[in-house]
């Protein structure tokens, strides 16, 4: 028997306990509520947090476990055992052999692929393990595996672009805050001593910024202490799940930024939806699924009930419609609608999802967009006023001199 820890939520009710079960499976069924979803659940073993940035988890990143998911698929499409597809992966080179040469023992010893996965609930998401599990009983394992490489490396490539727009603005605030800070700390100072050698008067700007200067110095070390301190309550509250979950939830509703924080969690969770319909997943289950991908408190709360409401009878499209239009807008209730009386109402679902990607993608130029001529601006002004405070002293000693 495995001791599991387990945290379950209904609302903003939380749940934390202890459980012994055979396999994290089995702890899984035992956990669950009507209305409760899974939240976490791991062995007691790796409860145990790293300190800050140090995580003891063991990691497999987003690209190699993309390789991996490609690997097998194609693999499995060929014709090639399953055992044999995961010994051929690990022959390949280092490309965390250990994992998946644990996975591959548990094979050898008659476990199914998703029971193996499910010892590594940090590589491998309930998600990953309900779609293979579905492979699994459908006998389409191949074709599984093939959808969630795509989806991966989709959703991979759908964060990089998040990121990667966000990065060009931070690295220029970031390298602008430390140039200016050298200069009004290094220079200024050496310019002030200058002009008060030759008995001159500072002009008001520069006694302003010869101050700002003198504290800089002063209180250096007090104020690296302090950024030290502040970084350190960030990554805290990074990786504390409730706390990033109270300020997801309060940031969703903000104007611009909570609207690109809406449309990437619909993207991500009208494409989870589908994918498990399309695979033969009870809605249910994939409600309760990307309920806990999506991680924020407003759309786990609203995916509670949606559930609810679909348990009693109730047709999707209408459980959506009931719902907050902020957090579901009428396009997609309206998109469902169209698919139950089709029959495709997984295809509805991912197209929409794309369409919120393009939005995300969209939104997120609009707000670089914004940022730049703001920092530009800014960042000019303060250039401009620690080189009047610079050159005004410089032009009142030559005008002494002459």
């Amino acid at each position: 028997m495995t001791e599991y820890i387990y945290e379950i939520a209904q609302g903003r009710e939380v749940k934390r306990g202890k459980i012994n079960a055979e396999t994290i499976s089995e702890a899984s069924l035992q956990i669950k509520k009507p209305g409760w979803f899974v939240v976490e659940l791991k062995e007691a073993r790796k409860e145990r947090r790293g300190f800050l940035f140090f995580n003891p988890k063991p990691k497999f990143p987003s690209y190699d476990r993309i390789n991996f998911t490609d690997h097998l698929a194609s693999s499995i499409g060929a014709g090639t055992a399953l055992q044999e597809a995961l010994e051929a992966y690990i022959e390949e080179g280092d490309r965390k052999s250990e994992i998946i040469d644990t996975i591959n023992k548990d094979i050898q010893r008659g476990k199914k692929l998703s029971e193996a996965m499910s010892k590594y609930p940090s590589i491998f998401s309930p998600l990953y393990i309900t779609l293979v599990q579905a492979g699994e009983i459908t006998g389409s394992l191949d074709e599984t595996l093939e959808y969630l490489a795509n989806e991966l490396r989709r959703e991979h490539e759908f964060i990089a672009r998040v990121k990667s727009a966000m990065f060009y603005p931070a690295l220029v605030l970031s390298v602008s805050l430390v140039v200016v800070t050298l200069v009004i700390g290094v220079v200024v100072p050496k310019i002030i001593a200058i002009t008060e050698n030759f008995g001159s008067d500072l002009p008001a700007i520069t006694r302003i910024m010869a101050k700002f200067a003198g504290f800089l110095v002063d209180y250096a070390s007090l104020i690296v202490f302090f950024f030290i301190l502040l970084t350190i309550f960030f990554v805290y509250i990074l990786r504390d799940r409730g706390m990033r979950r109270k300020i997801n939830a309060r940031m969703t509703r903000s104007p611009l930024i909570g609207l690109i924080m809406r449309q990437f969690i619909l993207a991500r969770f009208l494409r989870i939806v589908g994918g498990c319909i399309k695979y033969g997943i009870q809605l249910p289950k994939a409600l309760e699924l990307s309920a806990d991908v999506v991680d924020n408190d407003l759309y786990r709360t609203a995916c509670e009930n949606i559930n609810k409401k679909i348990t009693r009878g109730q047709n999707f499209s209408t459980a959506l419609s009931d719902e907050d239009k902020l957090l579901f807008p009428p396009i997609i209730s309206r998109t469902v609608k169209g698919g139950e009386k089709t029959g495709k109402v997984d295809v509805g679902l991912m197209r929409l999802s794309v369409y919120y990607e393009t939005e995300v993608d969209r939104n997120l130029k609009r707000l670089t967009e914004m940022i730049e001529p703001v920092m530009v601006v800014s960042l000019g002004a303060l250039v401009a006023l620690i080189a009047i405070s610079v050159i005004a002293p410089i032009y009142q000693m030559t005008s002494k001199i002459k």
